[in-house]
């Protein structure tokens, strides 16, 4: 077992992506070793003198990171993530098992971080600069979610106390934000649910007039046609008066 280094890095751009970097810094050189939905897993870690250099790179591009110490054998790592990412490598898809969803799995595997739950509310980037509630229901794992998350258990874990005051704040909040939601969509939902029953009862208004029509319909075909046989047979009895006299 070592001491390992782990890097959450979070990015930001027309998307949210999020990647795990490990630093093993109990060899020299020190060792690297990264988990990333979408690029192939490693079978090895990388131990050269650029490890550092590397990771500073990745800090750069990164729009926030976190970093915390677990203990963990690297081979273990390795074997464990190679076996996850090819189990679910057919489910893979950003509104499926995305990146998020990878970095949770490590995070709980390794570190005991449990999923994200409504204790903990955040405001996450979701695409294209649109903002998104954690008390909302998400169609997909949100990275910065899993980042939110992270962060509130690492420290809840360093400073309960501190956390159990937060706790407080966040649930009124969390309630407040809830209330809010239903003042504000409750008369969207309302208006749909009334045009969509206006419109079932015009269906069927509709479909009785169409069925009370249809005797009327059918007695005006019936008189129309009893008009034409009786016409058709004063012309006969016409022909027959008219011919009778040259016989």
């Amino acid at each position: 077992m070592r001491d390992i280094i782990v890097h959450v890095l979070n990015f930001d751009g027309l998307t949210s992506h999020i990647t795990i970097i490990l630093e093993d810094r109990s060899v020299m050189p020190h060792g690297l070793y990264q988990l990333d939905r979408w690029a192939g897993p490693r079978t090895e870690w990388r131990y050269d003198s650029h490890v550092s250099e590397d990771i500073s790179k990745f800090f750069k591009a990164a729009g926030a990171v976190y970093s915390f110490i677990i203990e963990a054998d690297p081979a273990q790592i390795t074997e464990d993530w190679c076996e996850y990412w090819h189990a679910t490598k057919d489910n893979a898809s950003p509104i499926g098992n995305n990146c998020a969803v990878a970095a949770q799995w490590f995070l709980k595997t390794f570190a005991n971080v449990p999923e994200p739950a409504l204790d903990n509310i955040s405001l996450n980037y979701f695409a294209l600069g649109v903002l998104w509630p954690s008390f909302l229901p998400c169609p997909v794992t949100l990275p910065g979610r899993i980042m939110s998350n992270l962060q509130y258990h690492m420290d809840r874990q360093d400073n309960p106390n501190a956390v159990k005051t937060a706790n407080l704040y966040t649930r009124a909040l969390l309630y407040s934000s809830i209330g809010l939601a239903t003042v504000v969509f409750l008369p969207v939902y309302m208006v749909t649910y009334v045009l969509a029953l206006a419109l079932e009862i015009f269906k069927l208004l509709s479909s009785a007039w169409t069925w009370i029509q249809e005797p009327e319909s059918n007695s005006e075909e019936k008189s129309l046609a009893a008009n034409e046989a009786s016409f058709d047979d004063s012309d006969c009895e016409a022909e027959d008066i008219r011919v009778s006299p040259t016989q």
